[in-house]
């Protein structure tokens, strides 16, 4: 009985060709299948693209939050440091003006300085030139003296010479008064003795 299952199972061309048919899917069919996956793929494609989009936009948000963040900070830091800044070039400027103030005083003084010791020179130069002519003078009156020393010595000489005579004179004048005075006293001596002897 077996043998006999067996042979009526045989296949012919056209029982092969109708299970062929249906047990095989047809073209439509995978057309179908296509279309629903590449649908549902599309689907999710589209969700995904939502979701990335979405996050794309929420991380874009938040990345714009945050540059504006920034860029606030970076411009309250620039106005902060634009006026310290200002600050700083205002002190720089002020001191740069009492330093050249500063200068122009010293400047002033020295000037002035140089003006005393151009007053200073000029009276070294006077000086100097009431020296050379105080210095011509003094050799004018070494010259005078010297003169003044011959004469003095001419002088001295003729004076030697008259006081030599006069005192040759002189002795024979003091002789003759000294013998004058012994004379008179003698008289006068006699001449008391006279009196007192009552000669007389």
């Amino acid at each position: 009985m077996a043998e006999e299952k067996e042979e009526g199972l045989t296949l012919d061309k056209k029982t092969m060709d109708v299970l062929i048919t249906n047990i095989i899917p047809t073209s439509k069919y995978f057309e179908l299948r296509f279309d629903y996956l590449q649908q549902r793929m599309d689907t999710k494609f589209d969700n995904m693209q939502q979701q990335t989009d979405a996050r794309f936009d929420h991380m874009q948000q938040q990345t714009d939050a945050r540059f504006d963040s920034v860029n606030a900070r970076f411009d309250h830091m620039q106005q902060q440091m634009d006026t310290k800044f200002d600050s700083v070039n205002a002190r720089f400027d002020h001191m740069q003006q009492q330093t050249d103030a500063r200068f122009d005083s010293v400047d002033a003084r020295f000037n002035s300085v140089d003006t005393k010791f151009d007053s200073v020179d000029a009276r070294f130069n006077s000086m100097d030139t009431k020296f050379d002519y105080l210095q011509q003078q003094v050799n004018d009156i070494k010259s005078g003296v010297k003169s003044l020393d011959v004469k003095l010595d001419k002088l001295i000489e003729r004076m030697d010479v008259k006081i030599d005579a006069g005192l040759r004179e002189n002795r024979a004048l003091t002789i003759r008064l000294f013998t004058f005075a012994l004379g008179f006293a003698a008289i006068s001596m006699v001449g008391l003795l006279g009196k007192m002897l009552q000669i007389f």
